[in-house]
C-alpha cells in the first residue's frame, strides 16, 4: 500500500489532483492532503475529502511567529509533517497542481516493488518529457512529476 502526501495552500487545481488518485485503476491507497496556512473551502473538494482512505488537515501560522515545524509556504516542510502520519510500506509525493496516470499504483507494485525509490517522468501538455528519457541520474529541477519511496529509511527528512 501507498500513501500520497498532498501539500496544498488550496489552490484550484487541486480538485484534479485528488480526482487524479481516485481514480486509481487499483484502489490499494491512502491520501494525506494537508492545508497549509489555509481552510479547505470548496464544497467539492470537501465532498472528495468525505473518503475513508484520506486524512486531511490545516497547519496555521501563529501571528507572526514562524516554527520551523510547520509549512507555512514550504511544501517540503509539509510533506515532513505528513510523513510522521504514513503507516503503508510506500509514501509518495504529488504536488497541489499536478495529477497522475491513473495506472500510477498499478505500475508500481507490477514492476517496481522490488526497487527502494521510483521518480515517474513528467509529460507537459507540448508534449516535452522530463526527466529526458535518455537520463539515468538526477539534476535539480529536472526531476519528474512525483516521486516514491519505501517507508523504510529513518531520518530521511
Amino acid at each position: 500500500m501507498i500513501t500520497f502526501i498532498i501539500p496544498t495552500i488550496n489552490r484550484n487545481t487541486l480538485y484534479k489532483s485528488i480526482l487524479s488518485i481516485l481514480n486509481q485503476t487499483i484502489t490499494n491507497w491512502k491520501m494525506i492532503v494537508i492545508f497549509d496556512n489555509c481552510e479547505p473551502v470548496d464544497a467539492l473538494l470537501l465532498g472528495l475529502l468525505d473518503h475513508s482512505r484520506i486524512l486531511y488537515f490545516s497547519i496555521k501560522k501563529h501571528g507572526d511567529e514562524s516554527n520551523i515545524n510547520e509549512g507555512h509556504g514550504s511544501a517540503g516542510l509539509v510533506r515532513n509533517i505528513g510523513m510522521n502520519f504514513v503507516t503503508t510500506p510506500w509514501i509518495g509525493f504529488l504536488d497541489d497542481d499536478d495529477t497522475i496516470h491513473p495506472d500510477y499504483v498499478k505500475t508500481l507494485y507490477e514492476k517496481y516493488s522490488d526497487h527502494d525509490f521510483v521518480v515517474w517522468r513528467m509529460k507537459y501538455q507540448n508534449g516535452i518529457v522530463i526527466p529526458e528519457p535518455h537520463r539515468t541520474d538526477l539534476v535539480f529541477a529536472r526531476v519528474g512529476i512525483s516521486f516514491c519511496y519505501k517507508n523504510k529509511f529513518k531520518d530521511i527528512r
